[in-house]
């Protein structure tokens, strides 16, 4: 196995038993010590970063992020990204990040997970856009 799948795999051993209720220190100690028996030592910093990177990974995956085009949309847009997150059977607890995202002309975007809901008008601006690069490409008169 290559190093980095090593420590990759590592880090997802020690976040499953963090999620299990494990004393934090408990696990570290027991990576310390299984690098340190199998002469590995050298990979310790490696796996911390790989396990930190896996945990706010995970956090970011329980978070939905929603993009908002201006702030007096905001109330609009959570509402109806609500109704998207309670479809996709997320939680009601489900944590949502708004975020200002003045490249979207208006509306909103949500992004949940591996999902995407785009009710922006830069989505509608950019199809419009190939719809008729796509015509001019075609129109040989």
């Amino acid at each position: 196995m290559k190093p980095k799948q090593f420590v990759e795999s590592l880090a997802r051993a020690a976040l499953l038993q963090l999620e299990r209720g494990e004393e934090l220190s408990a696990v570290l100690s027991g990576m310390q010590n299984y690098l340190t028996r199998t002469h590995r030592t050298a990979l310790l910093r490696f796996a911390l970063r790989a396990l930190r990177a896996q945990a706010v990974g995970r956090v970011r995956r329980q978070t939905a992020q929603l993009a908002i085009a201006r702030p007096d949309e905001a109330a609009k847009a959570r509402a109806e990204s609500r109704a998207y997150l309670t479809r996709w059977g997320a939680p009601e607890s489900t944590p949502v990040e708004a975020i200002i995202d003045p490249t979207l002309i208006g509306g909103w975007r949500l992004v949940w997970r591996d999902r995407m809901v785009d009710a922006s008008r830069r989505r509608a601006v950019l199809a419009l856009y190939g719809a008729l690069r796509n015509a001019a490409r075609y129109d040989h008169n």
